[in-house]
């Protein structure tokens, strides 16, 4: 992809939302994350003392091998990991339309994250994600519930769906690139735990509850 336009999809005037310490520090006490899976320098929530550089993946990382945060196989480099994911259907079109290939911009669609959380739990990797509240569409259905949209009436078991989601009852205030807060999220946001199969046995649907952490 050409220079100026990886520029303009990773400028900071769009899909780049910080996470509100009030919503990372509780889940940071509770699954102690060892990286953050899709962030920059300036704003990595995940602080390690190890001196690895491995506290965070994004595209400004100094090691370019952990600037594609999707194609880092998250399971070698840690345990578990905080997501929350870039990303804009918007910015995905006009990158399209741009010229860029569609393997450069699926960091740009939300169920390429999913997906890549989903598999890397199989391989034992946790990973704690913010995501949309969207049961209605294929990719919530398929990667955090579970289902095998190829079966009957999408009904059918993939045989792991993830292992929690905690939907927030109210919209979530982010910050802006510079940790200034911005409006609140326009769509309703969950909450995603996936992780190890810890023994269950056949098809089980995850844990959903509500969580308010104000």
């Amino acid at each position: 992809m050409q220079d100026h336009k990886l520029q303009m999809l990773h400028s900071s005037k769009d899909c780049h939302w910080r996470t509100p310490p009030e919503l990372y520090d509780p889940l940071n006490q509770l699954y102690h994350f060892d990286v953050d899976l899709a962030a920059t320098s300036e704003n990595a929530l995940v602080e390690v003392d190890d001196g690895s550089n491995l506290s965070y993946l994004g595209p400004d990382h100094p090691d370019e091998r952990y600037q594609d945060a999707l194609s880092v196989l998250w399971h070698t480099i840690g345990k578990t990991g905080f997501l929350n994911p870039s990303y804009s259907l918007t910015m995905y079109s006009a990158g399209l339309k741009a010229g860029a290939e569609r393997a450069d911009l699926r960091w740009l669609l939300v169920e390429s994250w999913a997906e890549k959380a989903y598999w890397e739990s199989q391989r034992g990797f946790t990973t704690v994600g913010v995501f949309p509240y969207a049961p209605q569409t294929e990719w919530f259905r398929q990667y955090v519930m579970g289902h095998d949209l190829t079966g009957k009436n999408g009904t059918g078991w993939r045989g792991h769906a993830a292992l929690d989601a905690w939907v927030i009852p109210h919209r979530v205030t982010f910050l802006d690139s510079s940790g200034e807060v911005k409006n609140n999220a326009n769509v309703n946001t969950c909450v995603v735990h996936w992780g190890p199969n810890h023994g269950f046995v056949g098809p089980w649907a995850p844990s959903l509850r509500y969580w308010s952490y104000r």
